[in-house]
C-alpha cells in the first residue's frame, strides 16, 4: 500500500468498517484477505511477511489471525518470531 494515496487508504478502512458491521468478523477477515491479495501481489512475500510480524509483535493479532491475513504460514512466522527473539 506504499502507492496508495491517503483518500484510498482511508476509503479501503471505511469499507472494512462496514464489512465488519454487516457481515461480522468472518466477513471482514475475507475482505481484508482480498485487500491484501490485490494490494501485496504474491511475489512480495517479504511485506507480507513483515505486515504479518508487525501484527503479532504489537498485540494487534495472533499468529493464526494474522496468518489468515496474509497468507504467510503459521510455521514461517514461529521461526521469525524465534529468530527475532534471540
Amino acid at each position: 500500500m506504499e502507492k496508495t494515496s491517503y483518500s484510498d487508504f482511508q476509503r479501503e478502512i471505511n469499507n472494512l468498517r462496514k464489512v465488519f458491521f454487516l457481515e461480522g468478523e468472518a466477513g471482514a477477515l475475507e475482505h481484508l484477505k482480498f485487500l491484501m491479495e490485490r494490494l501485496c501481489p504474491s511475489e512480495d512475500r517479504l511485506q507480507r511477511k513483515n505486515l504479518a510480524l508487525l501484527l503479532v509483535k504489537n498485540g494487534k493479532s495472533s499468529q493464526r489471525a494474522a496468518s489468515k491475513i496474509t497468507g504467510v504460514s503459521r510455521d514461517t512466522l514461529r521461526s521469525a518470531l524465534a529468530a527475532g527473539a534471540q
